[in-house]
């Protein structure tokens, strides 16, 4: 280990303590606001460790910082103009955000990098991108109701939910199981509609008075996706990161 990458997984420790402080703090009203900072300067430190980390690669290097500024735009906007009020739809978004990116990395990996996969790798892949299209295709479905831009269809109410969600997780589970077999190929993105489709299915017969403890769910579904992406492309942080959300 060069003093470079010794820096980085300095900085990947000094990160996942800083996340860890920043949870605990958002147990309390009065240190939330500091949490928050200490979160945010976390995962500040996680993109320098990645810069670390990564070969020089001027591409790479301007690929993250695009999309970093991006989100930290994007984040800004939001926190100035979203009203207090409509702060549960805005976590079901982080949430959905979350669920996506560790289904991207997944996907990513799948396509371009998993000829040399083993099982844990394969296994990771198809965790990140079960429960992480879950977590995007629920979270926005959950947002939407809370905003009144989605009602509850009637066959949702009846037994014919039940047997449509059933068929969709049958139908990941086989495809989760055939995807080693061919990691690119129709498993994948059998595996991926159903997947979408059963988070959806879950959430439309989920009254709003329930939608709070639905977005706390989906929240816990985004740590497990993203420390399983944290084994799909071996970061220690993302597993740890993860884990405790």
């Amino acid at each position: 280990m060069n003093v470079l990458d010794l820096f980085g997984y300095l900085i990947d420790l000094l990160a996942v303590l800083l996340l860890a402080l920043g949870l605990k703090g958002l147990s309390t009203v009065r240190s939330a606001r500091s949490a928050n900072g200490l979160a945010a300067l976390a995962m500040g430190l996680a993109v320098l460790g990645l810069l670390l980390q990564v070969q020089p690669d001027p591409i790479a290097w301007l690929w993250i910082a695009i999309g970093s500024a991006a989100g930290g735009l994007l984040g800004l906007i939001t926190a100035r103009r979203v009203p207090m009020t409509a702060m549960p739809e805005t976590v079901a978004l982080f949430n959905g955000c979350g669920g996506m990116a560790s289904l991207l990395v997944a996907l990513a990996v799948a396509l371009y990098d998993s000829a040399d996969a083993d099982l844990v790798s394969i296994i990771s892949i198809v965790i990140s991108v079960f429960v992480g299209a879950i977590t995007f295709s629920g979270s926005i479905a959950a947002m939407g109701k809370l905003q009144g831009w989605l009602g509850t269809p009637g066959w949702t109410q009846s037994g014919i939910r039940h047997a449509v969600n059933i068929s969709l997780a049958l139908m990941a589970v086989v495809a989760g199981f055939a995807l080693p077999a061919d990691p690119t190929g129709l498993p994948l993105w059998l595996l991926l509609v159903a997947s979408t489709l059963l988070g959806i299915g879950v959430t439309l017969p989920i009254g709003g008075a329930d939608m709070p403890v639905v977005i706390s769910l989906l929240n816990s579904y985004s740590g497990v996706a993203a420390a399983a992406a944290g084994f799909v492309v071996g970061s220690q942080l993302l597993i740890v990161a993860g884990a405790m959300v």
